[in-house]
């Protein structure tokens, strides 16, 4: 009888671990995306030369980590073509300061309105 008691704790014991250890997981993976997603707010701004012509528009893009920890477009569209190609190049420039190797094999969307202030 011990020794089924002993088992069963144990069993309890393993599963709550993997459990808090999937959690804490899943934290960094949020941590990860949070500092993401404020890197790309900081970096990508509305393109001065968009301001010249007093351009508006909205940028959507599908970002891929790959498994070097850089990120790729899978897909973007856009209202402007100024405004894709001042997106593309911020991403491009993100990669070749950092690395984001937390977040491999991650599907990231994000959507940017670009208006006048």
């Amino acid at each position: 009888m011990k020794t089924v008691i002993t088992k069963t704790v144990i069993a309890v014991i393993f599963a709550a671990f993997s459990f808090t250890s999937a959690q804490a997981d899943g934290l960094k993976d949020n941590n990860e995306k949070k500092l993401l997603t404020n890197s790309v707010k900081r970096q990508i701004t509305y393109p001065e030369s968009a301001k010249i012509e007093n351009k508006t528009g909205i940028v959507l893009v599908d970002l891929f980590v790959t498994e070097n920890g850089k990120l790729v477009i899978n897909q973007i569209n856009a209202s402007d073509n100024v405004f894709k190609s001042h997106v593309e190049k911020k991403i491009e420039e993100m990669n070749k300061y950092n690395d984001y190797s937390g977040l491999i094999g991650q599907n990231l969307l994000y959507k940017f309105k670009f208006n006048l202030e």
